[in-house]
């Protein structure tokens, strides 16, 4: 019984390890993207900064924190205080590495942009030789090749 059940998970496994796909937004649905293959020629280091997000929750902690602190006009400082530097600690806590990459593109074109290194899951160097997707002017994707 035992061998027959193993066989069958085995099946199954070997049956859908096969169905990987990609999930798209329905905003893709028959969109056209253009792949365009160059060399990086250089990259710099980046800091991608926060959308404000970071800042703003920081800071709307950070005031609430100082409102449980003293009385009338020191409750007011340590309020301001709080939220400056909830702030400020937000703003650290919401960026991420990245990269400034510039791509000479095999019909001769340059393009230089930034791309998250951790949205990227690689790190390019340069001479790597890359394929970029482009879709509505914008870069989708860069892949090595």
């Amino acid at each position: 019984m035992k061998k027959i059940a193993l066989a069958t998970l085995f099946a199954l496994g070997l049956i859908f390890s096969g169905c990987t796909s990609a999930t798209h937004s329905s905003q893709n649905v028959g969109q056209i993207s253009r792949v365009h293959y160059g060399e990086i020629t250089h990259v710099a280091g980046a800091v991608i900064g926060d959308s404000g997000l970071g800042t703003v929750g920081g800071a709307a902690l950070g005031g609430l924190a100082g409102s449980t602190i003293g009385k009338g006009r020191g409750k007011t400082l340590a309020i301001v205080g709080g939220a400056l530097a909830g702030g400020a600690a937000g703003n650290q806590l919401n960026q991420e590495a990245g990269q400034e990459l510039t791509i000479l593109l095999d019909s001769g074109e340059e393009l230089t942009t930034v791309i998250s290194t951790k949205a990227a899951g690689i790190s390019f160097r340069p001479g790597d030789l890359v394929a970029v997707r482009i879709q509505n002017g914008q870069i989708v994707k860069i892949d090595l090749r």
